[in-house]
């Protein structure tokens, strides 16, 4: 399976125009589609990025460290988008009301990241000037021995 399927799912959640579930799930999976698509972005890059908790962060990390602003852009949208997944997951407060602008800005939101993602992986300067940034930052947090 492909991480942006979760893109054309919450695209149908969000046409669906049911109710808050719906809408929630969208944004959820609209967050998920970008959020693997830069993961499997790293990996074939060579950088090993965990699957435990702190992932979502360590990925945001690893293209906020990036010496071209595309990568930062990248992680400045992630870091944006993450928040209302994890409100649209667990916060079911009634003050948090979800509806169908929200899931359609997640899944733009989405949209936006898969498109800076693929734009890195079919432009080969960029790609490899991402790629030698985060392996300059990895190398700098590697303790001296």
């Amino acid at each position: 399976m492909e991480p942006r399927q979760f893109l054309e799912t919450a695209k149908t959640l969000a046409d669906l125009e049911l109710e808050e579930p719906d809408w929630r799930s969208a944004i959820s999976r609209a967050y998920y589609a970008s959020f693997l698509e830069a993961r499997k972005l790293l990996d074939v890059m060579q950088f090993a990025v965990s699957r435990r908790k702190d992932t979502h962060q360590e990925v945001r990390k690893h293209f906020a460290n990036s010496s071209q602003s595309l990568g930062r852009t990248i992680a400045r949208e992630l870091s944006i988008l993450h928040p209302q997944r994890l409100n649209a997951d667990y916060e079911m407060a009634d003050s948090l009301v979800y509806n169908v602008k929200d899931a359609e800005f997640a899944i733009a939101k989405a949209k936006h990241i898969i498109d800076l993602l693929d734009r890195c992986r079919q432009t080969p300067g960029l790609y490899s000037s991402i790629q030698a940034s985060i392996k300059y930052w990895l190398d700098s947090q590697a303790p001296s021995q």
